[in-house]
């Protein structure tokens, strides 16, 4: 029986925390899902801080989110070695979580430049909010997932490509 080969070990801790947040962010847009307007007061009040217009997206598109927030924490802790899952070290996890990373860099750069910029019509809740920590929480993602894609699994001191 031969040992797993495990990723080095920045990139799994970069993994896990980037697996940790985006499933967490997955449970809060589940509880949004099914009629929560947590932390707001309501569900307009919601839209505001964090769609920046009303009305909040219906449940199934935000169970649609919540799905792809999950599969793209699977996709992470599959690609860092966190799962039991074999095959992390296969193209198709490399590829999968450099899209990702892909999607949340261009969602950290572009709310930074449409809320800095003014550049379409949300709520000044939703631009403080999207300055301060959406975007810079997506950027903060896009590179953990970067650097989980990029760096190959170590094999016994020697980098596997």
């Amino acid at each position: 029986m031969s040992a797993r080969p495990a990723p080095d070990a920045l990139a799994r801790a970069a993994g896990l925390a980037a697996a940790t947040v985006l499933w967490t962010v997955a449970f809060v847009h589940a509880v949004w899902a099914a009629g929560s307007s947590w932390p707001a007061g309501d569900s307009d009040r919601l839209a505001d801080l964090v769609v920046g217009r009303q009305p909040f997206p219906s449940s199934t598109v935000t169970w649609i989110v919540t799905a792809c927030l999950a599969a793209a924490g699977g996709i992470i802790a599959w690609r860092a070695g966190i799962t039991p899952l074999g095959g992390f070290d296969q193209p198709l996890a490399r590829y999968a979580a450099l899209t990702v990373a892909a999607v949340f860099l261009l969602r950290g750069a572009g709310g930074l430049a449409v809320s800095g910029f003014a550049l379409i019509e949300a709520t000044g809740l939703f631009r403080h909010w999207d300055l301060r920590l959406y975007s810079p929480l997506c950027l903060l993602l896009g590179s953990a997932c970067t650097l989980v894609a990029l760096r190959p699994p170590a094999s016994n001191g020697r980098q596997s490509r």
